[in-house]
């Protein structure tokens, strides 16, 4: 049986919690705004990452990598990768949608050297159908 042992809550933020993961020593929170999102990072350093345009939407932790999901202009989509690198996160690469609508990173999942990014209103396979566009590390 699960028991609550915390409630964690963010003041001035909207949306706190609407995405969540959990690696080991890490929790993500995302806080996504149209304006300016949030993620707020809780382990060994706390930190508050902000970005725009619902920055937040979806938040996947594995070891020192963190990818956070946005919707950005005309719901394209984006995705910011961060490492954890000299005691904070930072961002080191940004993955964009190509088309207008497709909410490119709504969803995503990282595990090892693979993340997995839902596409969910792609129209490759006819309207809104969806896809899954799958990245892998190189180097």
């Amino acid at each position: 049986m699960l028991r609550e042992v915390q409630k964690m809550t963010a003041t001035g933020s909207h949306f706190y919690g609407m995405a969540v993961d959990i690696d080991g020593r890490n929790i993500a929170i995302g806080a996504p705004d149209s304006t300016t999102g949030r993620v707020y990072v809780y382990g060994a350093v706390e930190q508050e990452l902000t970005g725009s345009g619902f920055f937040g939407v979806s938040v996947s932790l594995d070891n020192d990598t963190l990818v956070v999901g946005g919707e950005g202009p005309n719901r394209t989509g984006y995705v910011t990768v961060f490492k954890y690198l000299d005691d904070e996160w930072k961002g080191i690469q940004v993955l964009n949608g190509i088309h207008e609508g497709d909410s490119f990173g709504t969803s995503l999942a990282l595990k090892a050297d693979t993340l997995v990014v839902g596409v969910p209103f792609s129209d490759n396979e006819g309207k809104h159908r969806g896809s899954v566009d799958v990245y892998t590390k190189n180097g």
